[in-house]
């Protein structure tokens, strides 16, 4: 009798134990109150229009609006001397540069800050990288293997590292397509064989040269051929030196991308450089090749 009153017991026991109040608790927190900044994105590209600039103001956790800053005063300094202002429009809810002043690939020091009455200042610099040095270029048909074993086309080409710098790279691929007197760039997926590539955001690859510092770096990128590319198309090889802060974001934004909303994920937060701030001021050179197959 004892036994059957004990099991009956536990079995009542493990009943209750299963209602939703087991496995369910409310936890009060006090989030602190949030002191508002100024927020923004922007990317300094050479030989390239300078890109507007959306500037906002920070929110909470449980914040879901951005509110846009129209009275900012935005400037852009280089190698310490005033080198482009830039308005408001509102139309784009954008800042636009007033001269669009060229930008060069020289190694100069540019320095990005925004004011607006009632935050603090914000700011962040960047060097320009200079452009990257590419030899031996070559589209071969159906001469890699992937990771699934299946055959693709490569394309390989040689970077030649400058030892006196880190050096952070990006790569695109786009086939060329002339229709109806139209010219359109049809951008190319790629694969890597290869660990000292990274993922980066928006199926892009970045690579540093921390193991090949100074020297020839044999790139394979590797072409599934679905398009049917054929001996006489032409495509175009855009190879990018990135600032380390751009390479750090565009790492961090694939990361963010991949945890978010995977419950398994480790939390992540995208990468940003602005002082005073929230935000990434980062910089980009590059070199482009068109050649037919």
């Amino acid at each position: 009798m004892k036994v059957l009153i004990y099991n009956l017991f536990v079995i009542a026991l493990l009943f209750s134990s299963c209602g939703e109040d087991a496995f369910t608790s409310v936890v009060e927190l006090d989030i602190p109150e949030h002191q508002s900044t100024l927020a923004t994105s922007f990317l300094l590209s050479a030989d390239e229009e300078i890109d507007s600039i959306f500037i906002a103001k920070s929110i909470n956790i449980v914040g879901d609006t951005n509110e846009i800053i129209e009275n900012a005063e935005v400037r852009l300094f280089k190698n310490g001397n005033l080198f482009e202002e830039f308005e408001f429009i509102d139309s784009s809810n954008h800042y636009f540069p007033k001269n669009n002043i060229p930008i060069l690939a020289d190694g100069s020091e540019y320095r990005f800050e925004v004011s607006a009455l009632n935050f603090a200042t914000i700011s962040a610099t960047q060097n320009m990288p200079m452009i990257a040095t590419v030899e031996d270029i070559d589209y071969r048909f159906d001469a890699a293997i992937d990771s699934y074993g299946d055959i693709t086309d490569e394309l390989v080409f040689n970077l030649i590292d400058d030892p006196n710098e880190e050096n952070y790279y990006a790569f695109e691929i786009y086939r060329i397509i002339e229709e109806n007197d139209l010219v359109f760039e049809d951008r190319i997926y790629f694969d890597v064989n290869s660990l000292v590539y990274e993922d980066a955001a928006f199926d892009y690859y970045v690579l540093s040269d921390a193991s090949f510092n100074g020297n020839t770096f044999n790139a394979r990128l590797l072409i599934y051929n679905w398009f049917e590319a054929q001996e006489g198309d032409t495509f175009k090889l855009v190879v990018k030196s990135l600032s380390y802060d751009n390479y750090l974001f565009q790492k961090s934004l694939d990361t963010y991308y991949n945890s978010s909303g995977n419950p398994f994920a480790e939390p992540s937060s995208v990468y940003e450089n602005i002082e005073n701030g929230h935000g990434i001021f980062r910089t980009e050179s590059q070199v482009v090749f068109e050649f037919q197959l």
